[in-house]
């Protein structure tokens, strides 16, 4: 996945204190296309309900793409944008007390915009997400906010996640869940942790950017 080796090789080679981990190595996919790629939280997470389906969004592969790609949204019901904080997943969570842990298995964090759209009213889910250059320091999350422009004009901005928890325990929140369905976020998983504000309409023309306080910006752009 060239998006994953593009994020690897941003990682600094240092012994700093304040990162999230020390780099023991490259990142490795072995998983197929259609084997997920990342996890996207859903606000259902404060429905109450058990069932693992209505938290989390597998996404494969395919679905992610480079800063500032062109993305074809003519044939969609409904397009809209969001913007998340992304963590990329260093090390296999293999347990509820690692997962508790997130700095024992968080590799870096990014800005992250999310095209959501469907063929159907029905049915819609991520389209798109475009991942922008990763941050390894720890402080990045202290206190995020997101702005989102449209054509060079802000639209939306909002602080914290949807599902109105913090970004850290928005992995933690996913991490916990895999595990609870037997299928554990391991090293290479992408994992998004809610919109941080409400999602805005896109159609062909667009350009959208969004700027994360601490993380940089990330963008794309909306074809027919």
């Amino acid at each position: 996945m060239p998006m994953l080796r593009e994020l690897r090789s941003a990682f600094p080679e240092n012994d700093a204190e304040d990162v999230f981990f020390k780099d023991p190595g490259p990142v490795s996919i072995g998983a197929g296309a259609l084997q997920p790629g990342g996890y996207v939280l859903s606000t259902r997470i404060s429905t109450g309900t058990t069932r693992i389906g209505d938290y989390v969004e597998p996404v494969t592969r395919e679905v992610f793409v480079e800063d500032c790609a062109a993305v074809s949204v003519g044939a969609l019901t409904a397009p809209r944008v969001e913007t998340h904080i992304g963590f990329l997943v260093g090390a296999a969570v293999v347990d509820r007390e690692k997962a508790s842990v997130p700095a024992d298995y968080i590799a870096a964090a990014f800005p992250v915009l999310r095209l959501v759209g469907g063929r159907s009213e029905s049915e819609s889910g991520s389209i798109a997400i475009a991942v922008g250059a990763p941050s390894i320091r720890r402080n990045v999350l202290r206190d995020s906010l997101a702005t989102l422009n449209r054509n060079g004009r802000v639209v939306a901005a909002g602080e914290g996640a949807s599902m109105r928890q913090s970004p850290c325990a928005g992995i933690v929140a996913v991490a916990r869940m895999r595990n609870a369905a037997e299928s554990a976020l391991r090293r290479g998983h992408i994992v998004l942790t809610g919109s941080m504000h409400s999602s805005v309409a896109a159609q062909p023309g667009d350009h959208f950017r969004t700027d994360v306080l601490g993380l940089g910006s990330v963008c794309i752009r909306c074809v027919e």
